[in-house]
């Protein structure tokens, strides 16, 4: 049970403020949902008890909080799909299951030795949360670096930049500005063009790519740049340059919060669903449970 719901609360705390872009504060009133739930739920989970045996409370807790993780997993990716209906789902199962798991785990201790299992109890519900956050966790961000690369590579901004360098080829390389008049170019002219393209398609990426390419540009592709009103000698102009080829920021900045966003909503979605499945088990395992109120019932009948 701890591994689920431990680790679900993670994933919304981040999934609210990386992925919606909402601050700490405005995650938590995000939460409220759940908490008031659970907190109207719990008082009457005792008169439940009483009435159908706290082992079926309790699975039927650990059910409603399997059914609204479940229900989570399936809407998150969706930016404008509302999770406070399924938080509350969820905020009524953990009402229910937390207020009676610990009766049923102490019950038939004896009282002298209720202590050491009110202390083993909290020991596995905080081992469970542990393990929960890590492993819940761990799947989060995996899944997250895998749905967002493909988000980042395919951005607009970039898109932007690759048509707006490919359009500047002609200064990168030296010679296409000038397609017009290369018949009118001696075969010498021609040679050291031709040769200025053939070393450009392979310089190194490692520094500045155009930087790279002025300097391997033949003198004779410069000369005829600066004929054109390109002088790529002149700091500023090169300058000018590559503030022309830069990515546009605002594009690039929007795209990578959207990248980000739908990134984690699709890793979200898979560590929710694995809260669900973990809370789910407990739910099966839950019935194995005795139920007290029918025990009980038997031992009243027995003793009159």
């Amino acid at each position: 049970m701890a591994l689920g719901e431990f680790g679900v609360i993670l994933v919304l705390s981040i999934y609210y403020q990386l992925a919606k872009g909402l601050g700490a504060f405005e995650t938590g009133l995000q939460l409220i949902p759940l908490s008031l739930a659970m907190l109207i739920t719990a008082p009457t989970a005792g008169v439940l008890s009483s009435r159908f045996g706290a082992k079926w409370v309790v699975t039927a807790g650990m059910a409603l909080e399997a059914v609204g993780l479940f229900w989570i997993s399936r809407i998150i990716p969706d930016a404008d799909a509302p999770l406070q209906f399924p938080l509350i789902v969820y905020g009524i199962g953990l009402g229910l299951a937390i207020a009676q798991l610990a009766n049923v785990v102490l019950s038939d201790i004896p009282s002298n030795k209720a202590g050491a299992a009110s202390g083993a109890n909290n020991t596995l519900r905080q081992l469970g949360a542990s393990l929960g956050i890590a492993i819940i966790g761990a799947v989060l961000f995996s899944t997250f670096a895998t749905a967002t690369k493909p988000l980042v590579t395919e951005m607009t901004a970039f898109e932007d930049f690759s048509a707006r360098v490919s359009a500047n080829t002609e200064i990168s390389n030296g010679a296409r500005l000038l397609g017009s008049q290369f018949g009118q170019f001696s075969a010498t002219a021609k040679e050291a063009i031709n040769k200025g393209l053939d070393d450009n398609e392979g310089f190194d990426t490692s520094s500045d790519p155009l930087d790279t390419a002025i300097a391997q540009m033949p003198d004779v592709a410069k000369t005829f740049l600066k004929i054109q009103g390109v002088d790529l000698d002149n700091a500023e102009t090169v300058a000018q340059i590559k503030a022309d080829l830069a990515p546009d920021v605002e594009i690039l900045q929007t795209d990578i919060r959207n990248a980000l966003g739908t990134g984690f909503a699709q890793a979200a979605q898979s560590a929710a669903l694995l809260s669900a499945i973990f809370v789910g088990l407990g739910a099966i395992s839950s019935m194995l449970i005795p139920n007290a109120k029918a025990r009980h019932d038997g031992e009243a009948v027995m003793a009159h």
